[in-house]
């Protein structure tokens, strides 16, 4: 909070006291007004306990009001957001369903029910509810059209978040058109140097990485690092996003030099920055170690992935899919240093991180095909290898052709496997090809200079 929405704070709260001890009702309901205010904004809260404590104080305050649908939208709201910071989405969904009925009540020009309905939004993607979300934004963003007219920042706010969903759900098209009329939203407003621009063109690298378009991802990370570089101090952290976005393209393009200076940039600002998204920390860290892989350094990527794994168990609360990059990285490095059985108990970990968080097909598929390669390469359960072959191929089949060069990749692993099967039956000799190289790999190259992460 600024330090005058601060005093704003601080002063209703002392007044509202006073005003609840003495009975004076008229004078009260103007001062809780600024008040249920910050009971809507319970992302600058970070601390739930000190937000419950604003709840409390905001309703022993209105107990000695008149009925007032819109401030009880706000505590609702207010409620709801105290219970999705805790992860306890249903009783946040049903704060918010009061929300909206109350909001309903309201003079159509009131912001209450857009605003409700965006919150409503927002808690059931946390909940993994993509096509509910997406199909909230929009009643929210008609709303807000409504009232505001199409060319408002909360307008692109609301397509902005709904673009990322289609990201999600792999619709590149819809998510595209959404991107679109966002980027022209705020260039007519805020003009083409604006950092919520900047925002925009980080997203589409994103998106765009998603779907393997990795020119395009490269275009719109250099230009949202160009537009943060003219707008922001040296080292903000919004650097280190836009670096990262730019290290990953250039590793999957295989320009290793590149993604190690970008890595290396976003990981330095991180630490200046050690309380802000530790996890993220982690992430630059692992991207370093992949492109130190990358570069034939295969002992000290290893290094850098058992740092980052280091890390995120001293956090308290790291979510577990953190995990799962490293992990898998983590088996290159060591089937590149000729220890490819090590790497299975970091694969079972990975996968077994993976099988309980929603939404996670692909990644699932990276740690089911290289566990199969390192069963192989170690010459383990060869039975258990084909099926995790297996099961990978049916995870990047989901996602339809963004993954095609890897089920080619996948189908030629299978011949391999059974021709190799076969003339082992038959007491000859395994073909020169192992399953763990791709067509158009030579033997001479070690699995450290592939990208499992390329489509």
């Amino acid at each position: 909070l600024s330090w005058s929405e601060t005093r704003i704070l601080v002063s209703s709260v002392a007044a509202i006291t006073v005003c609840v001890r003495l009975g004076m009702a008229s004078v009260l309901s103007q001062l809780v007004r600024p008040y249920t205010k910050f009971l809507t904004l319970p992302s600058k809260l970070s601390d739930p306990t000190c937000g419950e404590r604003w709840l409390r104080c905001a309703q022993a305050a209105t107990r000695n009001l008149a009925p007032d649908a819109l401030r009880e939208a706000r505590v609702h709201r207010g409620r709801a957001g105290l219970y999705a910071m805790r992860g306890e989405l249903a009783q946040a969904r049903s704060e918010l369903d009061l929300a909206v009925h109350k909001a309903q009540t309201l003079p159509e020009n009131t912001l209450a029910f857009p605003d409700t309905l965006a919150d409503l939004a927002s808690v059931s993607n946390l909940a993994g509810d993509t096509r509910e979300a997406i199909e909230l934004y929009t009643r929210a963003g008609d709303a807000y059209v409504e009232r505001l007219g199409e060319t408002h920042p909360r307008v692109a706010a609301i397509h902005f978040n709904r673009a990322t969903l289609f990201v999600d759900l792999g619709d590149r098209d819809r998510a595209g058109a959404d991107f679109d009329l966002v980027q022209s939203i705020y260039e007519r407003a805020l003009g083409a140097d604006a950092l919520d621009v900047g925002q925009v063109h980080y997203a589409r690298a994103t998106a765009e990485l998603a779907v393997g378009n990795l020119c395009a991802a490269r275009q719109h990370a250099a230009q949202a690092d160009a537009i943060y570089r003219r707008r922001l101090p040296d080292g903000h952290f919004d650097f280190a996003d836009s670096s990262a976005a730019i290290g990953t393209v250039e590793l999957l393009l295989a320009d290793n030099n590149a993604a190690y200076v970008a890595f290396r940039r976003a990981l330095s600002i991180a630490e200046q920055h050690p309380d802000a998204f530790p996890e993220f920390r982690s992430v630059y860290r692992c991207g370093l170690g992949e492109a130190v892989l990358a570069l034939g350094r295969a002992d000290e990527a290893l290094g850098h992935f058992d740092q980052t794994l280091a890390e995120l168990d001293r956090l308290d609360e790291a979510a577990p899919v953190f995990y799962a990059s490293p992990l898998r990285a983590r088996r290159v490095a060591l089937i590149a240093l000729g220890r490819p059985e090590e790497a299975l108990p970091a694969l079972e970990r990975a996968e077994k991180i993976l099988a309980e968080v929603p939404g996670q097909t692909v990644e699932l598929a990276h740690v089911e095909w290289a566990m199969a390669r390192a069963l192989w390469l170690s010459g383990g359960d060869f039975g258990r290898a084909r099926l995790q072959a297996a099961s990978a191929r049916s995870r990047y089949a989901q996602n339809g052709a963004t993954w095609a060069d890897r089920l080619r990749e996948l189908d030629a692993w299978s011949r391999t496997y059974a021709l190799s099967q076969s003339q082992a039956q038959s007491h000859t000799q395994i073909p020169n090809r192992m399953p763990d190289q791709t067509p158009g790999q030579t033997p001479s190259q070690t699995p450290s200079q592939t990208n499992e992460n390329t489509p």
